[in-house]
């Protein structure tokens, strides 16, 4: 099974729930993360479309929200209908190929990505250069690799910590910000 039959079989778990536990872990990876004056953002893995709204609240102009699953990408959709400002896609983010962004957010996908050097590249080659990659979860790393358990073998990777897993990101994104307690974990940084 992979990720996109995965969420498809899931979808209907996720399709009005807000998710009120992760306001607080959306609300700071959005608020790092959109440049003042607002900026054009990429959601990767954007589910449900619940990190629509942060990251609207904290300026973004534009927000393009891309997902493997077909049924994840309906409701996004729906939730972003009356937003002009938010387009949403059916598509893999490593076959991304619409650049300039000046911020890209995983919030809760990251471990999804079985090869984070790759995921690291594309993320580089999409964003203008200075642009933002924001890693978010709303809860710390050992949470999320035990959550990640209960997950068919082969969706997910284990994470380290983040000032561990930020030297993966030297080659291509100067970190200046990283975070793991039990509301959130995080790690921000500029394109290089």
């Amino acid at each position: 099974m992979n990720a996109a039959q995965y969420y498809d079989s899931v979808a209907p778990l996720w399709e009005s729930d807000d998710f009120p536990e992760e306001h607080f872990a959306r609300h700071v990876a959005a608020t790092l993360s959109i440049p003042q004056g607002g900026g054009f953002v990429l959601d990767v893995g954007c589910g449900n479309g619940a990190m629509f709204s942060e990251l609207g609240e904290c300026g973004a102009c534009e927000i393009v929200g891309i997902d493997v699953s077909e049924k994840m990408v309906e409701f996004s959709q729906a939730r972003a209908a009356r937003d002009p400002r938010i387009h949403v896609y059916r598509e893999d983010f490593l076959h991304h190929l619409d650049p300039d962004y000046d911020v890209i957010m995983a919030f809760n996908v990251y471990d999804h990505f079985l090869d984070p050097v790759e995921f690291l590249y594309r993320a580089h080659i999409l964003l203008r250069r200075g642009g933002r990659l924001t890693v978010a979860f709303p809860s710390d790393c050992e949470h999320v690799n035990i959550l990640n358990r209960e997950l068919p073998a082969g969706l997910t990777r284990k994470i380290a910590s983040p000032d561990r897993e930020a030297l993966l990101w030297e080659p291509f994104f100067h970190v200046d910000c990283i975070c793991d307690n039990e509301w959130i974990y995080l790690i921000s940084g500029r394109s290089r």
